[in-house]
């Protein structure tokens, strides 16, 4: 007799495969003015069974699948038969879905809104049905943040995941709308460039205050919609993420703090937000690589700095490195130390004037100059890395060890062409 064990890892990452379709079929539906998009839902709804249903055959022991719908639903219900299993009481709503997505892919005929409607619902039942009697497990609770490759917003999605099975609703939006905001953010600076200090000038600008402050909305918000129209996202559904969640705040780690967030949030809008945040970082994923990375740009990190240091001969007689200089502009008042964004730009000032006085024609120099660059993104997006300084004050050290050497090196030239 047959015993029904949990999903195997291959099959999890099949149904997950099959559940995202089933999900992209869900979004596809609403396009209720786009015929082709109808379609389109149809054809991933099909899909969606189908692939299960294969998946079904062979966990039940036939590894020759046939390829055609029917005989594939044949081979399902004698397979169901032998391993005494519950014959499948929505059969005929599985043909009835792909009877639709025929009509559509072969006859060119559009569905309409009873079809789509029908398609919806005996594709979520006859999935529902058909994981929970081969496997020990629920369709519903097939965990799509698996796909995601960046491991930090995986773990934001999945907790988002956890939230939404335990009905924790408000939790669920955060975690998984602070997802998406991460990954936009993390794919912003290498796309459009960086505007933070831009918008950051704009709102701490003494003179008009109140046009600096709507210039500054206008160009974040113009930021926000390039990049999203850029990427290929759902305008509409992140629109509507925004309106459920008010404005994003971006705090370290997995805590997430919002204003204006409603305070009695439904299961739909939890489960909307979580299903449209996990399609908008996998489309990003599609589109990018590696979110970490975006378009293969290189990160900084320590390590290249050791490396350069080493490569080079560069020599930190100290490790008492210089202080960060005040800069000379309207950021250099009492609240430098208490406000984070504050002391990111005095840091990346003193970086910016510093690095001013090396040589791009220069090899070591002009290396230099790109990790300074590496850095000054770093220090940018990753605005809760409490160490920044640190780190700012030994490229400063760096900038004035190499700079040194080089003064060193022409000095001996000069010499040594006198002698001769």
């Amino acid at each position: 007799m047959f015993i029904r064990n949990t999903p195997s890892r291959t099959e999890t990452d099949r149904l997950i495969l099959a559940r995202r379709a089933y999900l992209l079929a869900v979004n596809h539906r609403t396009e209720r003015h786009d015929p082709a998009a109808r379609i389109a839902a149809v054809v991933l709804f099909d899909f969606a069974i189908e692939s299960t249903m294969k998946l079904a055959v062979e966990t039940l022991g036939n590894t020759k699948v046939a390829r055609e719908f029917p005989a594939v639903l044949q081979q399902l219900d004698e397979a169901l038969k032998k391993a005494q299993l519950p014959a499948l009481a929505s059969r005929q709503e599985m043909l009835r879905v792909h009877d639709t997505r025929n009509a559509s892919q072969h006859s060119s005929r559009y569905p309409n809104e009873a079809e789509m409607a029908e398609c919806l619902i005996y594709s979520r039942d006859s999935l529902r049905e058909l994981v929970s009697t081969v496997w020990d497990a629920s369709f519903d609770g097939l965990r799509l943040s698996r796909l995601v490759r960046d491991d930090h917003l995986q773990k934001l999605l999945r907790e988002a995941e956890i939230a939404v099975e335990g009905e924790h609703w408000i939790d669920a939006v955060s975690k998984a709308s602070y997802a998406l905001q991460s990954a936009l953010s993390s794919v912003s600076m290498h796309t459009l460039g960086n505007l933070h200090y831009l918008i950051e000038q704009l709102e701490y600008s003494e003179q008009d205050s109140d046009v600096s402050r709507a210039i500054s909305h206008l160009v974040e918000f113009s930021d926000r919609t390039l990049l999203a129209v850029s990427l290929g996202l759902d305008m509409r559904a992140i629109r509507r993420i925004r309106a459920i969640t008010g404005e994003w705040v971006s705090v370290s780690g997995t805590d997430v703090e919002y204003h204006h967030i409603r305070p009695h949030l439904t299961e739909g809008e939890a489960v909307f937000v979580l299903d449209a945040a996990l399609t908008a970082v996998l489309k990003i994923e599609e589109e990018v690589g590696n979110i970490s990375q975006p378009f293969g740009f290189d990160v900084f990190t320590e390590d290249a700095v050791d490396e350069f240091v080493s490569r080079n001969g560069v020599t930190l007689p100290s490790q008492r490195f210089p202080d960060i200089p005040q800069a000379n502009t309207h950021f250099d008042r009492e609240t430098v130390d208490k406000h984070a964004h504050l002391r990111h730009h005095r840091a990346v000032t003193a970086l910016r004037r510093a690095s001013a006085a090396l040589d791009p024609d220069d090899r070591r120099h002009s290396e230099l100059l790109n990790l300074i660059e590496q850095y000054v993104i770093y220090v940018t997006h990753y605005e809760s890395d409490l160490d920044f300084e640190t780190g700012t004050r030994r490229l400063l050290a760096i900038i004035s060890s190499v700079r040194a050497q080089g003064t060193v090196s022409s000095d001996s030239s000069e010499t040594s062409t006198d002698r001769k």
